[in-house]
């Protein structure tokens, strides 16, 4: 019953049990691999940003310009930057393959998060959000993926119809190539 088991046991009263997403999780990958379809076959860090820009709800709106920031200081030989302006435009293949390729992914709270499930343990998602909690963090946890919410701000920032994120590219951009630097073992010149 229900009313038995932990607090621990489901990421959501609503959703399947944590040792059912772990199980999905692995036949997703057993699948793919089998497949080798849609598999990133660089051996490089990806460091995706999903804008939003193109589904009309949620946008991020300095997402391209902060992912220039990150790319201009990244070695491309160790590094790859992307921007993908509607994650729900791709076949659902194609949005796993896309969250399976990413070292690190930056999105806005929205459905398209929930793309994490596809995501490599200790991979990195940065959940760009207004402030209010979310689910997110649970399923980046259970799932052995690290979660950090980065707090959208200035007047941009609210809910007028849809909602639009804005950042200070400063301190994403900072959080991103010291992760980087990190996985490289060193700062560079």
């Amino acid at each position: 019953a229900k009313g038995t088991q932990s607090s621990n046991d489901y990421i959501h009263s609503e959703d399947l049990p944590l040792e059912m997403m772990h199980f999905f999780q692995q036949q997703m990958w057993k699948s793919f691999i089998a497949k080798n379809k849609f598999l990133y076959k660089e051996k490089k860090g990806r460091i995706i940003f999903d804008s939003r820009q193109e589904t009309g709800k949620g946008e991020w709106t300095n997402a391209r310009a902060i992912a220039d920031m990150v790319r201009e200081q990244l070695d491309p030989a160790f590094f790859v930057v992307d921007v993908v302006d509607d994650v729900g435009a791709l076949t659902i293949e194609e949005q796993a393959a896309l969250f399976q390729s990413a070292s690190i992914m930056v999105a806005p709270f929205g459905g398209s998060i929930a793309n994490i499930i596809f995501m490599r343990p200790n991979a990195i998602v940065f959940e760009v959000s207004c402030g209010e909690s979310s689910w997110v963090r649970d399923w980046a946890t259970d799932l052995r993926i690290r979660h950090s919410v980065i707090r959208a701000d200035g007047p941009p920032c609210k809910f007028e119809g849809h909602r639009t994120y804005f950042v200070q590219p400063s301190t994403l951009v900072e959080l991103i190539l010291d992760i980087c630097w990190k996985g490289l073992k060193k700062k560079p010149p």
